[in-house]
């Protein structure tokens, strides 16, 4: 077998996640050595070193770090974003800052380099004024209206976010707010109703909740969602009683009141065909992942609502595949990206890519071999080399998920606790997701397209068990190697001969080598094992631990051979 290729460089992220690191641990030492290690590969990259700094509202950038993520290794919260990302620090530095002159924008960056959040501060910045006057005559109307019965928890229910959605398991449930009907001020459209869900709980959590999944026991054990921090409502400054929807089509109606408006593509369309007077009020737009997102339909609905409203849009994707904006969106574009400010659409940087900090391998099937059978060999390896290993497995399409998810899960009964995302089929995609995220399970079986754009902390690895396009090659890998992930990621693709040649490919494009690695297993005598325990019988034979890896063989078989 050829020597494997040398190790990749430390990607971007690689590099800035060791830098949040120090400035979270206050090794300011290590800080200083890694922001000029990081100046020196881009040095004409703005920084901006805390979220404080204009042009950000004052209580948006004292919210930005009260958002936490779970760390598998320390086993606690720790900060998100102890310091604005490279990208962050593009959108928000001066004199060219699209935040504070409240210019459409595009973020183009790589996966896992803080872009969503990036977003969403553009977009509250932006709707600062119009949700402060909104959500402040509300709570006024309230109490001259009932000043003398209103009690303090109905005060308290009423000044704090809530999300409505048909999907309550998921979401923390709002409190009525009686009045007149107003419409959303804001549009955000993602691909998948997983990521709607993620980025509702983000603003959620940014416009003053703060949540946390129940761990109780019973049949509420994943369905509830509680307070996180009681003293959370008496630190959050900015506007109170932010409603937002996230909305799928078969939906009961909007409701009447909701400031912001989370959907797909499905939603929308539903949504303008039944209701187009819910968009009069709209004056910011985000639209995620728009290579996505933007068929010939919903790009012409949006030509319809940016004639009409003309609002201020915020378009984030990756670097690999971004189609050309200028003809549909109504204002001129500032291009950002984590190295630049630019008019034009900029071509992709494969040094900020992760892809160049992960480790990439190609386990090739042979044709006596199933290829589920050698993806489930690789996940037990993996698992008894490490046993911290979250992986995430990749198919081509949910019915090849889903005839994959029984025989994985009989499989690897006991090495790994699995969970499926199936958009379509699954009774329950939003409880997978919410598993794998707080670490309840620690293997997520999906497709390309429901996972796009999914962020879980501490994922270690990645099986693709297909030959993806280089685009959705760059989005499955970038589940690992995000930011704020210590441990490198590693990507294996699993297949015949036509997968292998496929990312080598990719490599060869994107400045990474490719380690062909043995099919776990392929040197086991089965045959010669079984002679020689026939001849000596099991107890008289030495060879007990080939006997042990052949049983386990032939269980394999057994499960996930037809």
């Amino acid at each position: 077998m050829a020597s494997p290729p040398p190790p990749s460089p430390r990607s971007l992220n690689q590099l800035q996640t060791s830098l949040q690191t120090a400035l979270r641990t206050e090794d300011y030492s290590s800080a200083a050595k890694l922001r000029d290690e990081i100046k020196s590969l881009y040095p004409s990259a703005p920084t901006v070193f805390t979220f404080s700094s204009p042009p950000l509202p004052s209580w948006l950038a004292s919210r930005v770090p009260s958002l936490t993520k779970y760390d598998p290794t320390l086993k606690s919260p720790i900060p998100s974003f102890p310091s604005p990302t490279l990208l962050q620090s593009s959108l928000l530095s001066s004199p060219f800052s699209a935040v504070a002159l409240s210019r459409s924008v595009t973020i183009h960056a790589p996966p896992g380099s803080g872009k969503t959040l990036a977003a969403y501060l553009h977009v509250l910045t932006v709707l600062d004024y119009s949700l402060r006057e909104r959500c402040g005559d509300r709570l006024k109307s309230l109490t001259k209206s009932s000043l003398a019965s209103i009690s303090a928890s109905k005060l308290q229910a009423f000044s704090s976010p809530s999300i409505t959605s048909s999907i309550e398991s998921a979401l923390p449930p709002p409190s009525a707010i009686p009045g007149s009907k107003q419409p959303p001020l804001a549009l955000f459209l993602v691909p998948t109703p997983a990521l709607a869900v993620q980025q509702s709980l983000l603003a959620y959590e940014l416009l003053g909740g703060k949540v946390r999944a129940a761990r109780g026991e019973g049949e509420h054990a994943y369905d509830e969602w509680v307070p996180g921090d009681p003293s959370n409502a008496f630190r959050y400054e900015g506007p109170r009683g932010v409603r937002l929807s996230c909305y799928f089509p078969d939906d009961p109606p909007l409701p009447d009141v909701t400031d912001i408006l989370i959907t797909t593509p499905e939603g929308f369309s539903s949504l303008l065909s039944s209701s187009p007077e819910v968009f009069e009020e709209v004056e910011a737009v985000h639209l995620d992942e728009p290579d996505s997102i933007l068929s010939p339909s919903i790009s012409t609905a949006l030509r319809f609502l940016f004639a009409r409203t003309f609002p201020t849009v915020t378009v984030t994707g990756g670097t690999v595949s971004f189609p050309p904006l200028n003809s549909l969106l109504p204002k001129p574009l500032l291009y950002v990206t984590e190295t630049s400010h630019t008019t034009e659409l900029p071509s992709t940087d494969k040094n900020v890519l992760p892809l160049r900090g992960l480790t990439h391998k190609f386990c090739r099937t042979s044709s006596a071999t199933p290829p589920t059978l050698t993806l489930v060999r690789l996940l037990r390896a993996m698992k008894a080399e490490d046993p911290s290993t979250r992986a995430m497995v990749f198919f081509p399409d949910e019915p090849a998920l889903t005839a994959a998810t029984p025989k994985v899960r009989d499989a690897l009964w006991g090495d790994f606790k699995l969970s499926a995302l199936k958009q379509s089929t699954g009774l329950d995609p939003l409880r997978s997701l919410d598993d794998f995220k707080t670490q309840r399970s620690d293997l997520l079986l999906l497709t390309a397209e429901s996972g796009r754009g999914l962020d879980f902390p501490g994922v270690t690895d990645v099986l693709v068990t297909y030959s993806p396009t280089f685009e959705d090659y760059v989005h499955v890998a970038g589940r690992c190697g995000r930011m704020g992930q210590e441990k490198p990621g590693c990507v294996t693709s699993v297949g015949g001969e036509a997968v292998g040649v496929n990312v080598k490919g990719v490599g060869e494009v994107y400045g990474f080598g490719v380690e062909d690695v043995p099919e776990p297993g392929a040197g086991l005598d089965v045959e010669g094992v079984m002679k020689k325990v026939a001849e000596w019988g099991e107890d008289n034979w030495e060879g007990g631990e080939d006997l042990d890896k052949v049983r386990r063989y032939l269980e394999d078989v057994n499960k996930l051979v037809d």
